[in-house]
């Protein structure tokens, strides 16, 4: 048996993405120049490593990065069993910049992203956008609703600055996204973050709403698990890997100490009669998060399943994972699975 040790695959690790991080932004150049053209995921990746002279493995873990920004254009698209990427449309404002999004649940959307938010934040889930179908957004809404909505952004939480160079979510001031599947901490009204306020009220106040009938909640992160393509044949719950979100529940806990999350799924089943089903597992503690399962039908095709706000007690670092099960042992498999925390509105 190989035996690694632990300080030099951990900073191998840390080199490596480091060296992604950094190029990112030009990565994200190389789709901006071809706005409107989409690639399959492997000539996408090709592409990168040609345009950037690197490995196909770094190109790749690239690619990730941008698709994996809510607030940048590149986007990725699933159309009949391919993932294709780039850049739909983009178009500047004064103080923000607007382009056409792809969500696996939400569908094609409008989203608008605050410039001055990308210039000051380090990770995406400080950056504040508006999105149609998302709070206050209805479905169909227009790019002046949502530079509307902005505008009132704008002047809450940056008052007396000017208007900025817009520059897209590539270009965060850490110069990466979370990218890789590691939730880091929003500055939302937690224990940690009390002190967070904008003209008198919390950050994530500010932050898009979602009713799911029950219970309405400030979204305060939202990401995505990875492993995207999986599939298992497996009829009790297999555990994904690579598919693992590590963080700290804690760090997202309102002023009163309340947190919740909501686990939603594209699924899918391998034939005309069984059930695919999908829920969040700790890895280190070995156990599933209660409320979390969702399933699809067969007769669904892909489908989607979207567990609403669930209770998260959990307290301290874990590492969260995607299970997969099939009702019959046909193939299973997810399109992409997204983590929803929010506080109460």
């Amino acid at each position: 048996m190989t035996q690694l040790d632990a300080s030099k695959v951990l900073e191998r690790a840390e080199s490596e993405r480091k060296h992604v991080r950094s190029l990112l932004r030009d990565a994200a150049t190389v789709f901006h120049e071809r706005e409107g053209e989409l690639f399959p995921r492997s000539d996408a990746v090709s592409l990168l490593a040609e345009e950037l002279d690197v490995t196909r493995d770094t190109a790749d873990r690239a690619v990730s990065g941008l698709v994996g920004d809510t607030v940048d254009p590149v986007v990725q698209l699933s159309a009949d069993g391919e993932h294709t990427v780039g850049v739909i449309d983009y178009h500047e404002h004064e103080f923000w910049y607007g382009y056409t999004d792809y969500h696996d649940v939400f569908g094609r959307r409008k989203k608008g992203v605050c410039g001055q938010c990308v210039r000051e934040a380090a990770t995406d889930n400080e950056v504040t956008y508006v999105a149609e179908g998302e709070g206050r957004l209805t479905d169909g809404a227009s790019w002046d609703d949502i530079e509307a909505q902005l505008t009132t952004h704008f002047e809450r939480a940056h008052p007396g600055v000017e208007a900025v160079d817009v520059q897209t979510g590539a270009t965060l001031a850490s110069g990466s996204t979370i990218a890789g599947n590691a939730i880091i901490h929003a500055g939302n009204a937690s224990s940690k973050a009390n002190a967070d306020m904008v003209d008198g009220m919390h950050a994530s106040d500010l932050a898009p709403t979602h009713d799911d009938g029950s219970t309405k909640c400030h979204i305060v992160a939202t990401e995505r698990f990875g492993a995207e393509g999986s599939s298992t044949t497996n009829t009790s719950y297999a555990t994904i890997a690579g598919s693992d979100l590590t963080f700290n529940p804690d760090d997202y806990r309102d002023a009163d100490g309340n947190l919740y999350c909501r686990f939603y799924a594209h699924l899918k089943h391998g034939n005309n009669s069984g059930t695919t089903y999908a829920r969040m597992y700790r890895q280190n503690a070995a156990s599933a998060v209660s409320g979390t399962q969702v399933s699809v039908s067969a007769s669904d095709g892909w489908g989607k399943g979207d567990s609403g706000w669930v209770n998260f007690g959990d307290s301290g670092y874990e590492s969260y994972h995607v299970q997969l099960k099939s009702s019959d042992g046909e193939p299973v498999s997810y399109n992409s699975i997204i983590l929803q925390l929010g506080v109460p509105a």
